[in-house]
């Protein structure tokens, strides 16, 4: 009974080790990239997809607006999606992704991120592109449509028929969108999903990369993940360029000119290419242990591994027991309560202007008079 316990754990902590998905799928060729290095490289990459995310829909948002004819409130409820989750589900989620097998909880948050991404284009799949921008095809054309809306925007200088927000820039048609309530309700949990995946990278992947790498290194780990974070918008805002570049329905062909105010983008494409490039992460960095083979031999340096990463039966892993309660809730006994007090001030100044981050790209295309899809 002894022996076969020994055994379970000795497959257990090789398995903790290595890279891999599951029980049978951990090649040796696999174990090399089982680094802090490589680790990096993934997470950097993910960083960037996470910004993107964030860039790509505070561009497109324009063209949702005019395309299903949203107000301003709708667009706010929509995106404190992202917020809500944040702040009542990182707590809970962080505390048991840090508990267990912290890639592999990524990997399940950016399945998340990657529905939620699906969940964002699927409105376009509903409801199609709209009467309005089919109206403007040679295939669908309705001249009447085309003449009042033409004539709309040469006799108004109004600031919201110069960026087009809706056909006849009524409120009412802005307000009462026929697929107002649905619409806002998928869009919504898309926004909430995305948040879950979000909080798991912030939380739980710098943790995981600051234990499993020496504290020699780790600040220049955290620089070379903070250097490609901020490239993050300018490749969100390169993709909403391209995307609104192209009709809303490749299908047809538009009448009307790429800087027309009723020129609506193509938002849709760029959810599935994030969906799909953020599966592909996901994919690997599930593959990453649970602990890396480096810091697991500092700890334990009799520990031997074999060509295919797997203990051998004579060798004995030895458990010991750091103590009776978690590391979390022995930092919070020894921190003084004055010190989360501080806490909260830097926290609430840098996150005041997160808020109206999302709506900037809006904002300035009204008061320029620009598209986004112009840069």
């Amino acid at each position: 009974m002894v022996t076969e316990n020994s055994d379970q754990r000795l497959l257990f902590s090789a398995m903790s080790a290595s890279c891999g998905l599951g029980s049978c799928f951990r090649p040796a060729w696999l174990q090399r990239f089982a680094t802090p290095r490589h680790f990096v490289m993934v997470l950097g990459a993910l960083g960037i997809l996470q910004a993107t995310v964030t860039m790509y829909f505070a561009s497109t948002i324009t063209t949702m607006e005019k395309r299903f004819k949203l107000s301003n409130q709708m667009t706010g409820i929509i995106l404190s999606g992202v917020d809500i989750s944040q702040a009542f589900l990182s707590l809970i989620l962080s505390y048991y992704a840090g508990r267990g097998n912290a890639p592999l909880w990524m990997g399940y948050g950016l399945s998340l991120t990657s529905l939620a991404c699906l969940l964002l284009a699927l409105p376009h799949f509903i409801y199609g592109p709209g009467q309005d921008a089919l109206a403007l095809t040679k295939e669908y054309l309705d001249l009447e449509f085309y003449n009042k809306t033409t004539e709309t925007i040469e006799q108004s200088n109004s600031l919201c028929s110069a960026v087009g927000t809706n056909s006849t820039c009524s409120d009412a048609d802005i307000s009462e969108g026929k697929h107002s309530i649905a619409l806002v309700a998928l869009l919504f949990c898309a926004q909430i999903i995305l948040g879950l995946g979000g909080t798991l990278y912030t939380t739980v992947g710098h943790t995981y990369l600051d234990d499993n790498s020496t504290k020699r290194k780790t600040p220049f780990l955290f620089s070379i993940l903070l250097s490609l974070r901020v490239f993050a918008p300018i490749f969100g805002a390169i993709l909403a360029s391209f995307c609104l570049r192209i009709y809303i329905d490749p299908g047809v062909t538009p009448i009307i000119k790429l800087n027309d105010p009723r020129w609506m983008g193509a938002w849709w494409i760029g959810w599935l290419i994030l969906a799909f490039m953020i599966s592909v992460v996901a994919l690997l960095i599930s593959m990453f242990p649970k602990t890396m083979v480096t810091p697991l031999k500092q700890m334990c340096p009799t520990l031997k591994l074999d060509s295919d990463y797997k203990l051998p039966e004579e060798e004995k892993l030895v458990a010991t027991d750091g103590g009776s309660k978690p590391d979390s809730d022995r930092a919070n006994e020894n921190t003084p309560p004055l010190f989360y007090w501080p806490t909260w001030r830097p926290l609430s100044r840098s996150h005041a202007p997160m808020a109206s981050f999302p709506s900037l790209p809006l904002d300035k295309a009204r008061q320029h008079r620009r598209s986004i899809k112009h840069g």
